[in-house]
């Protein structure tokens, strides 16, 4: 959904106002800037969202699509590698909600994954210009994107992703094709890893005729690091990046301890979405910061039981006055 709607803002009563007014600044939160498909420069996982999206130099099985596919991963067992299927839910504020399918293979060339989101806005009312309602109309965003992984070495692996985005709001509509390019090296001695990608390169296809200037993609440069700490059950990832044609900063943190039994524990801060500037008040100062809980199974003696192929992932971020994010997300190893 473009950012950029001036004519519906300016003929619509104070009711619609406030609901777009949130979701613009939904939007906004996220990004800091206007340009269309703000929520593409995230990933859809609730584990993406409890680190603050600062894996791109990890290595997972949720969010590279999104963030860094030198980075997609499968499940590992004693049989070999995994296939997994991934559904989520997010929610944000002013019932906003996104729906998320991911499906990872291993292959003999790489690793393969194919991803489907829709961001939902839900139902508007319109108004003219004498407050009379009058036809509701509905805006949505759908993405499907495909990418792959290959190790160029036994440190160095490289992955592409491409895909189509489509948006839909009232009679109008917005096309654009995308691709993101990324590395990563890894150094075992260190237990480390730094990360490079390019991530949503493309053009639009179609624009929305009621924004009142052109829209464009979401397109950044990304570099991260990601470090297993020696005498700690914690993994620290750290990236940086700018959004190309704004030039918005951003900074992402976030770390995640392994407990036992396969728990997981996230916390993570996006400090391209702080907000101090509306009021100096406890829920701007938090904003920006997230939690979240995970459980990933750990096969110890090779037998697979039920709970060893299932997969369970929460998170929450809070957004100061705008309220709160959530997302829930369940694997299935097959």
């Amino acid at each position: 959904m473009p950012l950029k709607v001036r004519s519906r803002l300016i003929r619509s009563a104070l009711p619609t106002a406030k609901v777009f007014a949130c979701i613009l600044g939904v939007a906004c939160q996220f990004l800091g800037a206007q340009t269309s498909f703000f929520w593409l420069t995230d990933a859809a996982s609730p584990r993406g969202l409890a680190l603050a999206n600062s894996q791109v130099a990890g290595r997972t099985m949720t969010e590279a699509l999104a963030l860094n596919p030198a980075g997609l991963a499968t499940p590992e067992s004693h049989g070999g590698r995994d296939r997994l299927l991934i559904v989520g839910m997010r929610w944000y504020p002013a019932g906003i909600m996104q729906q998320s399918t991911q499906l990872i293979i291993p292959g003999k060339s790489g690793i393969v994954g194919l991803e489907i989101a829709r961001m939902d806005c839900g139902t508007l009312n319109g108004y003219d210009s004498d407050g009379n309602e009058t036809d509701a109309y509905s805006a949505s965003d759908l993405l499907i994107r495909t990418g792959l992984q290959r190790n160029l070495g036994p440190y160095l692996s490289a992955g592409l992703t491409i895909g189509g985005i489509h948006g839909q709001l009232e009679e109008t509509s917005a096309l654009a094709l995308l691709w993101s390019l990324g590395v990563q090296l890894y150094s075992p001695r260190l237990n480390a890893s730094i990360g490079l990608v390019s991530q949503n390169n493309g053009r639009l296809v179609d624009q929305y005729v009621i924004a009142s200037t052109a829209d464009e993609l979401p397109s950044a440069y990304h570099v991260g690091l990601a470090k297993g700490l020696k005498y700690l059950p914690l993994t620290i990832f750290v990236s940086g990046g700018v959004i190309k044609d704004v030039d918005v900063p951003i900074i992402r943190a976030g770390g995640e301890f392994r407990l036992a039994g396969g728990a997981r524990l996230r916390l993570g801060v996006d400090q391209g979405k702080l907000d101090y500037a509306r009021e100096n008040t406890y829920g701007d100062l938090i904003s920006g910061l997230s939690l979240g809980l995970g459980y990933e199974p750990v096969e110890t003696d090779g037998v697979r039981r039920w709970r060893q192929l299932l997969m369970a992932d929460w998170a929450i971020k809070l957004m100061g006055p705008l309220g709160v994010t959530s997302s829930l997300a369940v694997g299935l190893k097959f």
